[in-house]
């Protein structure tokens, strides 16, 4: 054992353990930032962008970007874009959070419903609004499309605006009973900055027929694991990544380099 350890002392020279303590701090320190109540995740899709596929706008999110987010215990953790105008309350370059679903479906919170059994219809507290069913919101962002030959979304050009929304939560049928696709309960109204509509807007693909549909239901506090907290451009983290390979690469070398040259010392 005694011969052994003289052979191999060399590895646990000062600066190997130096380098190993290093790494532990950076793994520790890891852990505290994104502790037990936060986790990241990777943005798809250009339904966030406030620009084309191909803009990048730093704060915003874009698709392959890192998204950062913190637990969601109530629904009054929440801010929604209606009530952040009140203060000026924004994330990721606009009014209200963000919510991350559980299903990684991230929009943002628009507003608060309240389904009411008795009227059947909706209160809206926050537009201070009773039994309706359509409303309006002003002042909302989205994606302004140039109609030109660029159909497809990634290629779409056109420039983030502000205009006037008039959100439909159900359509009255024949017998004028209220139809409602996106639920019957109370939660929130959530959109995409890029669209032009909330994701519960009823959507009837047949004239004819009526049969309407929504994209998301109206979301219940449960459903919701995560809102943002901080957005880290994917351009970012690349340069990070190639950072740490090459800081890794190099502190590999050295560490070789010193422990073979404290090899030969260690066997006089």
């Amino acid at each position: 054992m005694q011969a052994f350890r003289e052979r191999h002392a060399w590895i646990l020279n000062r600066r190997t353990l130096l380098r190993l303590a290093v790494v532990v701090v950076f793994v520790v320190e890891a852990f505290i930032i994104f502790d037990a109540n936060t986790a990241g995740w990777t943005a798809s899709g250009v339904s966030m962008h406030h620009g084309s596929y191909f803009e990048r706008d730093w704060g915003i999110i874009n698709d392959r970007d890192i998204m950062v987010g913190e637990r969601v215990h109530s629904k009054d953790d929440i801010r929604t874009f209606v009530s952040s105008r009140l203060d000026g309350y924004r994330v990721a370059g606009d009014y209200g959070d963000i919510l991350m679903l559980r299903d990684r479906f991230v929009h943002r919170a628009i507003v608060w419903v309240e389904f009411n059994a008795t009227s059947g219809m909706f209160d809206v507290p926050e537009l201070g609004l009773t039994s309706v069913f359509s409303f309006n919101i002003t002042a909302i962002g989205y994606f302004d499309r140039e109609l030109d030959e660029h159909f497809f979304t990634m290629h779409a050009r056109g420039k983030y605006v502000r205009g006037n929304m008039t959100v439909h939560l159900g359509w009255p049928d024949a017998t004028g009973a209220f139809e409602y696709p996106a639920g019957n309960h109370s939660g929130f109204l959530t959109k995409g900055d890029w669209n032009p509509f909330v994701d519960q807007e009823p959507i009837h693909p047949n004239e004819t027929t009526r049969i309407f549909y929504s994209k998301h239901p109206i979301i219940r506090p449960e459903w919701i694991g995560l809102k943002l907290v901080r957005v880290i451009d994917r351009e970012f983290v690349d340069a990070g990544y190639a950072a740490i390979a090459v800081f890794a690469f190099a502190g590999t070398l050295l560490t070789v380099r010193s422990a073979w040259q404290n090899r030969g010392r260690m066997g006089h």
